[in-house]
Order: C-alpha cells, then structure tokens, then sequence
C-alpha cells in the first residue's frame, strides 16, 4: 500500500517535471523546431526571405517597448505632484 502510494508520487513527479521542462523550452526558444536569428544561416532566396521576417519580428518587439514607454512618461507626469 505505502510502495504504490510512493510510486504514484514518483510518477507525478516526473510528469510535472517533464512537464515544466517543455514550456521552459518553448518559453525560451529552445526547441529545435523555432528558428531564430542566432542559429540561421540563409543559403537561398526563400531563407532570406524567412530571416527578414525574424528581423521584422524582433524589431517588432521593440516597436511595442517603445509605444509603451511613451504611453507611461506622459502619465506618470501627469499623477506626479511636486513637493
């Protein structure tokens, strides 16, 4: 009774670990299956073209930090009262 209870604890154990594991790796880009600019080297036309679509989607992220940032300074000035 205690053994199987004990082995059924192991076993959860592993599939969370397992589990975590994979979204860990698709969280930071790790899975063999997602390109990124670090690792891909254009050889033809069409890799050139799905590099460019990597640029454009990094840069995208910055777009985003940068609209977010001039949305925050005019109203953190406009709360802000001096002393």
């Amino acid at each position: 009774m205690m053994e199987a209870m004990i082995q059924n604890v192991m076993h959860l154990s592993r599939l969370v670990e397992e589990s975590d594991y994979q979204a860990t790796t698709e969280l930071f880009g790790q899975n063999s299956t997602v390109q990124s600019l670090d690792d891909f080297i254009p050889k033809s036309e069409s890799d050139f073209l799905e590099y460019a679509e990597l640029v454009a989607q990094k840069i995208r992220l910055y777009e985003v930090k940068c609209s977010e940032k001039d949305t925050f300074l005019p109203l953190s000035r406009a709360f802000w009262i001096p002393s």
